[in-house]
């Protein structure tokens, strides 16, 4: 799903939130899931699509939360640089999330809001 504003989104929960990196969770008028993570490269943030599996999985430290990203995200992705929405065609950027290198148990400890594994049935 390619996404040209936020104001389809409607927010469910900070699943991290931390200086270091941010993963809020959204979900689509459309029903489908979207993540909001902040980055490293390019700056600014990057909105995807995910599904329940794979989020889960990131969620019980199956996965980093890169490979949750370039699992789920389209090919065309969309970055929010500043106020301005900037497509991407991935393969041709590098877009690096901020804590990408980290699986869930290790971007929670320094949670500010002491996140804890999501039951996703709250969203399906």
């Amino acid at each position: 799903m390619l996404l040209y504003d936020t104001t389809s989104l409607y927010f469910n929960e900070a699943i991290i939130d931390t200086t270091a990196a941010k993963l809020l969770l959204y979900t689509h008028e459309t029903g489908s899931l979207v993540l909001m993570a902040n980055l490293d490269h390019p700056k600014g943030k990057v909105f995807f699509s995910t599904d329940e599996i794979l989020l889960d999985l990131f969620c019980r430290d199956k996965i980093y939360l890169q490979s949750l990203f370039e699992a789920t995200a389209s090919n065309m992705t969309t970055i929010l640089e500043e106020d301005e929405f900037k497509l991407y065609m991935r393969m041709d950027a590098d877009i690096r999330l901020r804590g990408g290198k980290h699986l869930f148990s290790q971007l929670r400890k320094n949670n500010t809001d002491q996140a804890s594994p999501m039951s996703l049935d709250a969203f399906i």
